[in-house]
């Protein structure tokens, strides 16, 4: 991507800073064998060489890769403000023409540093050009407009307005199109972003419906072992009739949920906030846990608005990871609001993690199960993240894990 305008920096500032010394070093000339006018040519000359040699570093310094700061632009500008009002001392003060290049100072300045920047070099050329009448004797000043002088005067003038308006022109055209061109690629990069955040959102859809499915399919899968042994022998009509309820019920679920992911699937993300008390957030959880018999729950007498379906399906993947992790003992729920915010903490009774899988929990498709799919504490944390909220773990080998969400909930006033 192009850089912007206000970093564009050396490369534009030294070709410029060339072609000012060019045009200084011929009006010099044209000064010393043209017009024969009175002045030292050799101090005019080694300003201009001085000009020369410090640009010529900054080119090396330029080519070199070295990114120049903005305080190393700024002093280019100062030192050629300086340079420029000790030229217009030496040659005529303030009646010569070539004073309106001040103004190219300002213009580069604006274009390439912030706002105090400008002002400095505004408020320095002003003065540079101030001091030019202090510095110049009036009869000095005078003689300018004696004989043929006026007329070559109003010619310099002319040729000074003419040369400051090509060199501002010149350099704002090129920042302009410089800055056309980075306004383009960034376009093209915004466009991109999106079809990627689409891509993401599709995929994570997909992972998502898939990690949803994964229990009440394998729940069929079981019924179905369950009916191929039955028909095997005599059947048993009332465990038959259960078995169909189950599955009935299990093929309802998958119906809900790809009801819900169907419906999400053309919004942006994100479910919206609606009051729900801490006690119906821990009901629904227990009901759609593998083992809500074995949940512990602490839930305070409190309403909030939150995103009620995604954040019981977080609790829900939390505390089935618990109880996979517990093997058979109790996994605990406790919900509270403080601080504005809701706290909702799962913590098992299991064996804890290691450092490198509690280092990578929370990555997609990490997992240490043998048939997992690595989504469920990855959909946990993102939910977290896209709230504004944290996602902590605390694990301790032998002591078990827990699991906080906090996510930014105002509690509401009962009505």
């Amino acid at each position: 991507m192009k850089p912007p305008a206000k970093a564009l920096g050396l490369e534009w500032l030294v070709r410029l800073r060339w072609v000012m010394i060019l045009v200084q070093a011929a009006m010099l000339a044209a000064a010393k064998f043209s017009f024969d006018l009175p002045y030292a040519a050799e101090p005019l000359a080694g300003i201009v060489a001085g000009s020369a040699l410090s640009n010529g570093l900054l080119e090396l310094w330029q080519r070199r890769g070295i990114r120049a700061e903005r305080s190393v632009v700024g002093g280019v500008l100062v030192l050629d403000a300086i340079l420029l009002t000790v030229l217009l001392w030496l040659s005529g003060g303030p009646t010569n023409p070539f004073s309106v290049f001040y103004l190219v100072h300002v213009a580069l300045a604006a274009l390439l540093l912030e706002v105090r920047w400008v002002w400095a070099v505004a408020l320095l050329t002003s003065c540079g050009f101030g001091s030019l009448f202090l510095l110049t004797p009036e009869e000095a000043m005078h003689r300018m407009h004696q004989g043929g002088g006026m007329r070559l005067h109003l010619q310099g003038m002319w040729v000074s307005y003419a040369a400051a308006a090509a060199l501002v022109g010149y350099f704002v055209s090129k920042v302009s199109r410089a800055l056309s061109q980075r306004d383009a690629e960034l376009l093209r990069m915004q466009e991109a972003v999106a079809r990627n955040e689409k891509l993401l959102s599709l995929s994570t859809l997909a992972a998502g419906a898939a990690h949803e499915l994964g229990t009440p399919l394998g729940t069929i899968a079981i019924i179905a072992s369950e009916l191929e042994r039955a028909a095997a022998g005599p059947l048993d009509a009332a465990a038959v009739l259960d078995d169909a309820r189950m599955l009935r019920a299990e093929a309802t679920r998958c119906r809900d949920i790809l009801a819900k992911m169907a419906a999400h699937a053309g919004q942006s993300p994100g479910e919206m906030l609606r009051p729900v008390k801490l006690a119906d957030i821990a009901s629904d959880v227990r009901k759609a846990v593998a083992d809500g018999a074995r949940m512990e729950v602490e839930a305070e007498a409190a309403t909030v608005n939150v995103p009620r379906d995604a954040l019981v399906q977080s609790l829900v993947n939390l505390v089935n990871n618990g109880l996979e992790a517990g093997e058979g003992r109790p996994v605990s729920l406790r919900l509270a609001v403080a601080d504005r915010s809701l706290h909702c903490a799962v913590e098992d009774r299991g064996s804890g993690m290691p450092d490198d899988v509690l280092a990578r929990l929370g990555e997609p498709f990490f997992t240490t199960k043998p048939k997992g799919m690595g989504l469920g504490v990855f959909l946990v944390r993102a939910l977290a993240d896209r709230l504004g909220g944290r996602f902590d773990v605390r694990s301790s080998r032998g002591q078990g894990t827990t699991i906080t969400i906090t996510i930014p909930a105002e509690p509401v006033e009962a009505t």
